[in-house]
């Protein structure tokens, strides 16, 4: 039976409101057990045990509605350890929704996604997912535009670092939109990691934003010859 905690007494009223209600909310799972906390102020913060993982500590920023230049939505100080006999998964959810900048409706910006961090006492094939997502109609979890997965896979026991980043066109479609992104820890027994993880809608840069325009014309191009 999946055990579901919704973090702070206030957060009780907002349990049939996931799917529906314009928030931030910060979803953690692992096993059977999910806990669910509403943001605050663009803030969400998370400490304890979720199943098989110790030393959880969560700390996510939202900016909705966003500034001119950057909406934001951030995971970090995620620090874990698989604590069971086996391997275990860990899955950390973050979404906002109310963005209205940067750029307005019809603009064409970028979304990238940043992930970064340590992983150690781990085996071959322990791995890290992080993706990040966009959606132009606002909905609850986006899920229209996407930039990712990006994946890192242990392939030693010693301390590892990792870094990447990637990033996708993003057509602002509508008044508001809404930004997510998903980490997914797959750790073996004793396996811990760090991990800090960013969704970004940003103004492009001229020469990023002719690329992109030459790849669209392109492929227009491609097309009629076909």
């Amino acid at each position: 039976m999946r055990k579901v905690i919704l973090i702070s007494a206030v957060a009780a009223m907002f349990t049939g409101a996931l799917a529906t209600q314009a928030a931030m909310f910060l979803t953690l799972e692992s096993g059977a057990t999910t806990v669910v906390i509403p943001g605050a102020g663009g803030f969400a913060t998370y400490s304890g045990t979720i199943g098989s993982f110790i030393g959880t500590y969560t700390f996510a920023t939202s900016n909705s509605p966003g500034t001119a230049t950057r909406g934001l939505l951030q995971v970090s100080s995620i620090n874990v350890r698989n604590t069971s006999s086996g391997i275990a998964t860990l899955r950390i959810t973050l979404q906002d929704t109310d963005y209205t900048a940067p750029g307005k409706t019809g603009d064409l910006l970028t979304l990238q996604s940043s992930i970064g961090g340590t992983i150690a006492e781990s085996r071959p094939g322990d791995t890290v997912v992080f993706q990040s997502w966009a959606d132009s109609g606002n909905a609850p979890l986006a899920i229209a535009s996407t930039a990712g997965p990006q994946v890192y896979a242990s392939d030693s026991n010693v301390l590892q670092s990792y870094e990447d980043t990637v990033i996708s066109p993003f057509f602002r479609g509508g008044a508001s939109y809404s930004l997510a992104n998903v980490t997914t820890v797959t750790l073996s027994a004793g396996a811990q990691t760090n991990i800090s993880g960013t969704t970004s809608v940003l103004v492009p840069e001229p020469a990023s934003l002719s690329a992109v325009g030459m790849a669209v014309i392109g492929l227009v191009a491609r097309r009629r010859r076909i």
